[in-house]
């Protein structure tokens, strides 16, 4: 098995959260050093880029619980695995509310009576095949998956945790 992708040791996202948080922190910092250098006290810019920042640290806060919790599920065997051909693929542009042309792309599978689906263009620490772990997904592909089921009935998600590949 050739290993494509593990959220415990590949996602980005904590990182990619980060980076914006210290982005909307420089651009508060840099307002604010502005306005003091002409001689105002700040204003509405730095305290939208302030208030931003903070949001963002606790986004990047919950990313990096998440991923620990990725961690312990895996460590404590709770964790399902599901290996075989995969088949069943489809992919969907859905429009994103207010936007004109922005779409969520989706993209599914199954292997064997297990079915899986997410969001390609959403940061997020579980497997969406894009990035650095972009897959040509092709029916009949042999995979082994390991997933958090979540929910039940109608409401059943299935997060993919670690993707393998049949050599």
């Amino acid at each position: 098995m050739t290993l494509i992708y593990d959220a415990a040791t590949m996602s980005t996202t904590p990182q990619s959260a980060l980076t914006f948080t210290l982005l909307l922190a420089a651009a508060a910092v840099g307002n604010w050093a502005w306005a003091r250098w002409r001689g105002h006290g700040g204003g509405t810019l730095v305290r939208f880029f302030a208030a931003g920042s903070l949001l963002f640290a606790g986004v990047t806060g919950a990313t990096v619980y998440e991923q620990r919790l990725i961690v312990q599920a895996a460590a404590s065997g709770q964790l399902k695995v599901v290996q075989g051909p995969l088949h069943s693929l489809w992919e969907d542009r859905v429009l994103r509310a207010g936007g004109k042309n922005d779409y969520a792309r989706w993209q599914g599978f199954r292997i064997g009576e297990s079915a899986f689906s997410y969001c390609r263009n959403t940061e997020t620490n579980y497997f969406n095949n894009a990035g650095s772990s972009t897959l040509e997904l092709r029916e009949g592909m042999q995979l082994r998956l390991h997933y958090l089921e979540h929910g039940s009935g109608d409401a059943l998600r299935r997060d993919i945790v670690r993707v393998e590949l049949a050599s």
